[in-house]
């Protein structure tokens, strides 16, 4: 199994403006991805439109991941200096996650996305991350 593949077809919802997906490389559940369906480097570049869906879905999926998921704390990162598309990350807590801990509430991601590469791809993990895009999903339909 590919570590780049692990979940390409775990795309959540398609809006006219955005695509939300499970992170793609990832075997954490509840890490999700909010991209543009258009090529952009900024959030700078969003229309009026754009802008108003991009922040009702930040603010839907939070709200999903804790309703649905029992997930209560997510880091939310997007950076204007990654290559390729502009995208929105809302990165899950995880109890497993403490051991990360780098003090003041601070957790370090990449070393816990490094160590979920490494050692997470696994029928248990993927079966788990599935289940809760299922979930997810089936939210969402209802929801938005």
């Amino acid at each position: 199994m590919q570590i780049n593949k692990l979940f390409p077809d775990e795309i959540i919802l398609k809006t006219k403006y955005f695509t939300v997906a499970q992170d793609w490389e990832v075997p954490i559940s509840g890490f999700f991805i909010i991209s543009p369906n258009r090529t952009v480097k900024s959030l700078m570049e969003f229309s009026t439109e754009e802008q108003a869906e991009f922040f009702s879905l930040i603010f839907q999926f939070r709200l999903a991941m804790k309703e649905v998921l029992g997930i209560e704390n997510v880091a939310i990162f997007q950076s204007e200096k990654t290559i390729g598309n502009f995208h929105l990350w809302l990165f899950p807590y995880h109890d497993w996650m403490n051991k990360f801990d780098v003090g003041v509430g601070g957790i370090e991601i990449m070393p816990i996305i490094n160590y979920a590469k490494a050692n997470l791809v696994n029928d248990e993990t993927i079966k788990e991350v599935k289940e809760s895009v299922e979930k997810i999903k089936n939210w969402s339909k209802i929801q938005i």
